[in-house]
């Protein structure tokens, strides 16, 4: 009650961590809100004012994994910020991702490899993932080739078959009074109440 901000955590299941799409969902992630100038972070934080920051997190593990957006937004544009949000995630579910957008992102993975295989911690992460995960034994020799490999097509094609835009969960934390009448005249879908027990309202 009173929150200034509502936390906001948008996404849905993703894949496991051997889908033949990993890489691609790589880039796809720094996309939509991997770093600071990706598309939502530039969309609600500089288009619009309405956080600090925004960014997009891809998780796979063995069995599934998540992929979602997550932000801290003021208590007075929580349902502009989830609908901005639901929106970026259908563009790039939809839309092609432009040629320099792809490269700029590609390149950021690729160079920034090195440096996180340069330690022994960094190295036997690496060793752990190929071990848990299952993956190739050349998984990580190979790892800057295949990001380097990625399309545009590339993009597109995992961004309608793998991303589910309208099959979102949301779970918005902040001042109920504030926010729930906003939210539910979205009409994204049902909405339900939970206290901070994890005890259903209504």
């Amino acid at each position: 009650p009173g929150a200034a901000q509502s936390e906001l955590r948008i996404g849905h299941l993703g894949v496991a961590r051997r889908t033949p799409d990993y890489h691609a969902l790589l880039v796809a992630n720094l996309v939509l809100g991997g770093q600071f100038v990706s598309r939502i972070n530039m969309n609600l934080r500089e288009k619009h004012g309405w956080t600090y920051g925004a960014f997009a997190g891809y998780n796979p593990l063995a069995g599934v994994g998540t992929f979602s957006i997550n932000s801290e937004v003021r208590t007075n544009a929580t349902d502009s910020a989830i609908a901005e949000t639901v929106r970026e995630y259908r563009r790039i579910a939809s839309d092609s991702v432009s040629a320099e957008e792809t490269r700029d992102q590609m390149n950021n993975i690729v160079a920034s490899f090195p440096s996180a295989v340069q330690t022994v911690q960094g190295l036997l992460g690496r060793i752990a993932n190929v071990v848990t995960y299952g993956l190739p034994v050349d998984f990580y020799t190979t790892y800057r080739e295949r990001v380097a490999a990625i399309t545009p097509g590339d993009l597109l094609r995992v961004g309608k078959t793998v991303l589910t835009p309208n099959d979102l969960t949301i779970v918005a934390v902040g001042d109920l009074k504030s926010i729930e009448a906003p939210i539910r005249a979205l009409n994204l879908g049902t909405v339900e109440v939970w206290d901070v027990d994890g005890n259903k309202i209504r």
